[in-house]
This record gives C-alpha cells, sequence and structure tokens, in this order.
C-alpha cells in the first residue's frame, strides 16, 4: 500500500512501501527512499513530502497480434487494422472478443484505483503504406467505478525506453464500462502480424512496462 496521505506517517512507513522489511534498519537518506520523492542524496526533506508515495509498478507483456480486414468498396478504402499487445477479450473493443497477448500483472492497489486492465496496445491501419498516427491506449474494467483522471491514478507510463505522460493523454470513462488513456503515435505499420509497432516488440517478445506517480516522474 502507499504512504499514508495524512495525519502520523513514520520511516518505517516509507521503508515498507519501497519493499523493507517492517522494524528492519532503514535511513531518509537511502537511495530507495529518496526516490520515492525525487530527493538527491543529502537534500533537504520534509515528512509531508512522503505523504501518499507508491513504489513504481513494474510487469512485462508478451506481446500479441490480430488483424481486422475491411474489404472497402467504390467509396470507402480498405483497412486492415492490426492490433499489437494484449488484450484479455472480455472487452467490447480491440478488437471485441478478441484475446491475445499476455502480461505478468494485470492490477495493483495503488495504480489505477486498484483495477485490473483488459486491454494494453497499439493499432494502425497496414493498408496505410506511409507514416500515419497510429494509437496507444490502456483500459481498465470499470464495471464497479470510474478511474480518476489524476497522479493518483498514475503520472507516466514507461514502455521499454518509451514514456508516456498522463497529462498528454485523451481520458475517457464510462461507469460500468472502461476508463481509459490513449496517446496518437505517428509511425509506419508493417503488413503483418509479426512487427513491432512502437511502444511494443516484437510478437512473442518480452517488453517492460513501469507505472510511477510519483512527483518526480517527469
Amino acid at each position: 500500500m502507499a504512504t499514508p496521505s495524512s495525519g502520523a506517517i513514520s520511516l518505517n512507513d516509507m521503508h515498507v512501501e519501497v519493499g523493507g522489511s517492517s522494524g528492519s534498519t532503514v535511513s531518509i537518506n537511502d537511495s530507495d527512499i529518496r526516490a520515492l520523492t525525487g530527493k538527491s542524496s543529502g537534500a533537504t526533506a520534509s515528512w509531508n513530502d512522503y505523504y501518499g508515495k507508491a513504489k513504481d509498478w513494474s510487469f512485462s507483456m508478451t506481446v500479441g497480434a490480430t488483424n481486422v480486414y475491411s474489404s472497402g468498396n467504390d467509396y470507402v478504402a480498405a483497412s486492415n487494422v492490426r492490433y499489437k499487445g494484449y488484450n484479455d477479450g472480455s472487452a467490447s473493443f480491440r478488437p471485441s472478443g478478441t484475446s491475445y497477448g499476455s502480461m505478468t500483472d494485470y492490477a495493483d492497489s495503488d495504480f489505477l484505483g486498484g483495477q485490473t486492465i483488459d486491454t494494453f496496445n497499439v493499432s494502425g491501419n497496414s493498408e496505410v503504406t506511409t507514416a500515419q498516427a497510429t494509437t496507444m491506449l490502456f483500459a481498465t474494467d470499470s464495471s464497479s467505478a470510474t478511474v480518476a483522471n489524476n497522479d493518483t491514478a498514475f503520472k507516466k507510463v514507461t514502455i521499454n525506453s518509451n514514456v508516456y505522460n498522463r497529462s498528454d493523454a485523451t481520458y475517457s470513462a464510462a461507469a460500468g464500462d472502461r476508463s481509459q488513456w490513449q496517446w496518437s503515435i505517428t509511425q509506419t505499420v508493417a503488413n503483418d502480424n509479426t512487427s513491432a509497432m512502437t511502444p511494443f516488440t516484437a510478437v512473442g517478445n518480452s517488453c517492460s512496462i513501469v507505472f510511477s506517480r510519483n512527483p518526480w516522474a517527469k
């Protein structure tokens, strides 16, 4: 759990949050404690700086893929939308009812309101042979309540070395459905279901994902 958001807070609270054993030796100048607020070694810090802090949430994804082809007609061009990443199949989109990819973790009590990620992928039309605006998004199962769009949900997500700030995303939410964050990424989409598509690796390979919610996450 994150450190207390108000009231009494102790160095032990911070130590436990970053993975230390309760009651074991710790210093306010330890690198993992400083990382909660981004303080440099020896820098001045207030106890208030450590309210509501959580260590990063890290996991990995084995990238999967699928595609949806539409032949088009005299008025509408053909399209072949490639999806690469993860989808659990229960979501009604990306595309509906189709499962691909897997992740080593799907929910964390300190991020996204504790809700489960049910889709995390990027999509683009491989019938377009030049660079285009592809869509990268992730969404949670918000059947009980929506996730607030603030730094308590997350501040940034890093996929391999690609950093995406929550403040740059397009956010939407509907109670009983999902909460989602979406970014536009300009790239050329390969005409296959195996090649990498930014920010994810080639299909079948692993990529790292790290969610951060602390002030130092720029």
